[in-house]
C-alpha cells in the first residue's frame, strides 16, 4: 500500500519522518504527561527519538 497525504482545508496527514523528530522532541515523546498512559517511556534525547521512527518506517 502507498503511503499518500490526507489534505482537508485544516490539516495535512502524511507518513511519519525522520525530519519529524525534532518537533516530536519538543512538543510529545518528551512530556511524561503525555506518555503516562501510551506504550512508550518519554525520549530526552533526539538520537532514541531518531531511532524509534526508523523502527516504524
Amino acid at each position: 500500500m502507498k503511503n499518500e497525504n490526507i489534505d482537508t482545508e485544516r490539516l495535512i496527514l502524511r507518513p511519519l519522518q525522520i525530519i519529524d523528530s525534532k518537533q516530536m522532541l519538543n512538543n510529545l515523546v518528551s512530556s511524561e504527561k503525555v506518555t503516562k498512559f501510551l506504550t512508550w517511556s518519554p525520549h530526552y534525547d533526539i538520537d532514541s527519538v531518531k531511532a524509534s521512527i526508523a523502527k516504524k518506517i
